[in-house]
């Protein structure tokens, strides 16, 4: 699904040996394919300077949502360079000469730039700014434009809506999980303990345990969650239900999760008060569900009441996951 912004930059700053014509000066166009975004800059008239060495435009964008991948222009002339700046959050294009003389960026000049989303729902905010040879800004063009980078959804029973919808999206994308089908993610499905400590794990770029040394019985070395238990346990994210058993079909509650992930984040402090009767002060989980409550990643069944025991399922823990890192 591809979908398409254009819009008229105006002018708003004239000044320097530029040549300017007032109005609409050049369009921009965004369209998001899949995490792809192609921004397309397209020059309405001559962009002109009377005297220099450089004709410079630096285009900005947000680094927190967007790499970028690449930058062309179209040029009839052979002199538009184009970089990507390794400095800062920018990719320029511009006309240079060895001697000061009259430069033009024509109109009908082109400039793609190529993006990839880091998340979807980017809303892609640019700034161009245009410099002649002596650094000065001789005009200043801010455009901003949204775009929605739609992700494929293989789940019928993840409807947009859902409080879950973009968190198991990113799961899925980022290889933290996948679906119990190609066509279904099972939202409501039991969480297990070996399925929580195998998501924490990939999330975490699936790190080599330091010891081989498995103490459990019951998590055998070609199962797909061994590593990941051996790794939670000697990095104190969990324990195993006894000195020989991990107990990887365990169904975990909220108070366990929450935990879990707490602890995985370097256990945070909290200064929350906490106005949940069933999270005693003492209890091994209560800084955790404090700590989850204060940063958004859940909330209590009600003002009153955490919910410790009540089970967490598949959508719970990749939504916890997923406002924990993001």
């Amino acid at each position: 699904m591809k979908k398409i912004i254009s819009i008229i930059l105006a002018l708003l700053l004239l000044c320097g040996s530029a040549v300017w014509a007032i109005g609409g000066l050049f369009s921009l166009e965004a369209e998001a394919d899949g995490s792809r975004i192609t921004v397309t800059v397209t020059l309405s008239e001559d962009i002109s300077t009377q005297n220099a060495t450089v004709l410079q435009g630096e285009l900005y964008y947000n680094p927190e949502e967007l790499t970028p991948v690449s930058v062309t222009a179209s040029d009839d002339y052979g002199f538009l360079t184009c970089i990507i700046s390794q400095r800062e959050p920018r990719v320029q294009f511009g006309s240079v000469s060895e001697d000061s003389l009259p430069l033009t960026l024509p109109a009908g000049t082109v400039i793609t730039a190529v993006f990839d989303a880091k998340r979807s729902d980017a809303e892609l905010r640019l700034e161009l700014d245009l410099q002649a040879y002596d650094g000065s800004v001789v005009a200043d063009l801010t455009g901003h434009a949204s775009v929605t980078v739609a992700k494929e959804n293989p789940f019928t029973d993840v409807p947009e809506g859902a409080f879950y919808y973009e968190p198991v999206l990113w799961a899925v994308e980022n290889g933290i999980t996948t679906g119990t089908t190609a066509t279904t993610f099972n939202p409501t499905g039991d969480l297990l303990r070996a399925q929580v400590v195998v998501m924490l794990w990939r999330a975490a770029g699936m790190p080599e345990p330091e010891s081989t040394v498995n103490p459990f019985t019951d998590v055998k070395e070609t199962a797909f969650y061994y590593k990941a238990v051996l790794w939670a346990v000697e990095s104190g994210i969990t324990n195993g239900t006894s000195a020989t058993t991990f107990g990887p079909n365990g169904i975990t509650n909220r108070a366990q999760v929450v935990t879990f992930l707490w602890r995985y984040l370097g256990r945070p402090e909290s200064d929350a008060e906490n106005p949940f009767t069933d999270v005693k002060a003492a209890a091994w989980y209560g800084p955790a569900v404090l700590w989850a409550v204060e940063n958004g990643v859940t909330k209590g069944l009600s003002a009153k009441e955490f919910g410790v025991n009540s089970n967490c399922n598949r959508a719970h823990m990749v939504t916890f996951l997923y406002r924990a890192l993001n």
